[in-house]
């Protein structure tokens, strides 16, 4: 899976930089600020990217994300969320084995 976490980016550059990589999807779009110039930045991407679940912040202006209650698997990656206030605070690493 594809996890991103943006924090204040410039959607241009960004959008830049996922093309340069090759990344034309996001399983996991983590939002560390849910702030008016970043819910923009959200909707560019979405609007050029194919995003799935987008994780916010707890008071965040984003459109159709959801503040995570607890960690979110995604394929073999899982997020760990250690804070949700003021900003989204969260650590990526491997799944551990199934069961």
């Amino acid at each position: 899976g594809v996890v991103l976490v943006v924090d204040d980016a410039d959607p241009g550059r960004l959008l830049d930089r996922l093309r340069l990589a090759g990344i034309d999807r996001v399983d996991v779009l983590v939002v560390r600020r849910g702030t008016r110039p970043t819910a923009s930045t959200v909707l560019i991407l979405r609007r050029r990217l194919a995003v799935g679940t987008v994780l916010a912040p707890a008071d965040h202006r984003i459109r159709d994300a959801v503040v995570p209650a607890g960690p979110v698997t995604v394929g073999d990656l899982v997020i760990e969320v250690t804070a949700a206030r003021p900003t989204l605070e969260v650590e990526v690493g491997p799944a551990g084995p199934p069961g």
